[in-house]
């Protein structure tokens, strides 16, 4: 390569006598779409003190810069979000684009656009899409994705599911104020609040429900607020708790989504069931659906905050807020408050093969202690489940975590019922 920098497209640049025919030596990285720039360092000693090349691209990417380190064979570790790249020509393409649509045309053949040529001796690429790895290069680091014990203890077998079925199924209230105490799931659009309804559901008909609307976009699929009763099979008795589902919470207020003062609103009981909410502007006590003087039935006993696995590190920071805002006033009002983390099968691959390993997860574990910094609550508060979503049929290992977090639900609303008698609000 040449010693002076140049601004030529990539497809215009030839490779230097040094490198001569020798294609081996050569390691071509393609990107598919185009960057502002893309920095070539080399450590090799035939490259000399200036060993550095620019070249400016045109580009809508919003990786605004793309580093290649090309290294010396002394390198024998592959730090975490690095690809090896060998010495013979190959390509590279950046993981944070769609392939181009457009094929090469035979003029750029050997050469495409968006293609760097580095002559060098083996080499290794930095991600645009993650930053570099902080371990040194000169330790390898194993990563084992299992902890050496797991954080919560968990068994899987009819027995424990028996024993939970029937717990639930032989649960009464601590007032005669309130039969079914209610919870509340509060979360972001697509985080799993309906589907967990009809998974929860599912287990007590024997096959997979799907009674509440669920869906995959941009906008919330529940409009309403929908109270839903679940009962013990086809045709048998009601039983004793209800779910609560309301409309996508979102990060902006010019977003389709539910406003906080609602969500207040229903916790305090005064938005009946089936009510439509409007993004535009939240319920007020003018509204002729707008009940005024809402009982203890009538109000939510638990609320539960339903979080993606896999979007824990990307939860916005206008929707934190709104999350600690809620939080805050629950807390005056004595409510107890969980966490329901969704689709940990998404998350993590291993638990995807083995679900009874969702306890032993290094990465959910990770994930779960980011949440609750995030929120400040503790780690028992937290439950993770898996929804039904593919399948047909129920499944033993999903049935155990789906009923697990609803006992949870239902002691945190014995705890709501006694802290309400100790203010002298229940009979």
């Amino acid at each position: 390569m040449a010693n002076k920098p140049h601004h030529r497209r990539p497809s215009q640049i030839a490779p230097s006598q040094e490198d001569g025919d020798d294609s081996s030596n050569t390691v071509k990285v393609a990107f598919k779409r185009p960057f502002n720039s893309v920095t070539v360092f080399t450590s090799s000693q035939e490259a000399g003190e200036n060993c550095s090349k620019f070249v400016p691209m045109p580009s809508k990417c919003p990786c605004h810069g793309l580093t290649l380190f090309a290294t010396s064979q002394e390198t024998r570790d592959n730090p975490r979000n690095t690809v090896n790249v060998a010495s013979k020509p190959s390509s590279f393409t950046s993981p944070c684009h769609r392939p181009s649509a457009n094929p090469p045309s035979q003029e750029t053949r050997d050469n495409p656009r968006n293609t760097v040529n580095v002559a060098s001796k083996p080499s290794s690429f930095t991600s645009p899409c993650h930053r570099p790895s902080a371990i040194p290069q000169h330790k390898e680091v194993p990563h084992d994705p299992f902890l050496e014990k797991p954080w919560r203890n968990q068994h899987f077998n009819t027995f424990i599911k028996d024993d939970l079925l029937k717990d639930i199924r032989n649960y009464e209230s601590l007032t005669e104020s309130v039969e079914q105490p209610r919870i509340l799931l509060v979360g972001q659009i697509g985080a799993g609040k309906s589907s967990f309804f009809n998974s929860v559901n599912s287990v007590f008909r024997g096959h997979v429900m799907l009674q509440a609307a669920t869906g995959y976009g941009e906008t919330s699929v529940s409009k309403q607020y929908r109270i839903y009763t679940v009962h013990d099979g086809k045709g048998g008795r009601r039983l004793p708790y209800t779910l609560c589902d309301t409309m996508g919470l979102e990060s902006s207020d010019d977003d389709e989504g539910i406003h906080v003062e609602d969500i207040i609103s229903v916790i305090k009981g005064h938005v009946p069931d089936m009510y439509e909410f409007n993004p535009k502007a939240p319920i007020t006590s003018y509204d002729k659906r707008y009940r005024k003087y809402p009982s203890l039935a009538d109000k939510v006993h638990c609320v539960v905050f339903v979080v993606e696995a896999d979007k824990i590190s990307f939860v916005d920071q206008n929707l934190l807020k709104k999350f600690k805002t809620i939080k805050s006033e629950v807390n005056r009002m004595g409510i107890p408050q969980l966490v329901l983390i969704t689709k940990i099968d998404e998350a993590c691959q291993e638990v995807y093969k083995d679900l009874t390993k969702v306890y032993w997860s290094n990465y959910l574990h990770e994930k779960v202690i980011q949440l609750k910094q995030m929120l400040g609550m503790s780690v028992s508060a937290v439950s993770l489940v898996k929804n039904y979503s593919t399948e047909t049929e129920i499944d033993l290992n999903v049935d155990i975590l789906l009923l697990k977090a609803l006992q949870q639900m239902l002691r945190a609303a014995d705890a709501c019922f006694d802290e309400m008698k100790l203010k002298g609000l229940t009979k």
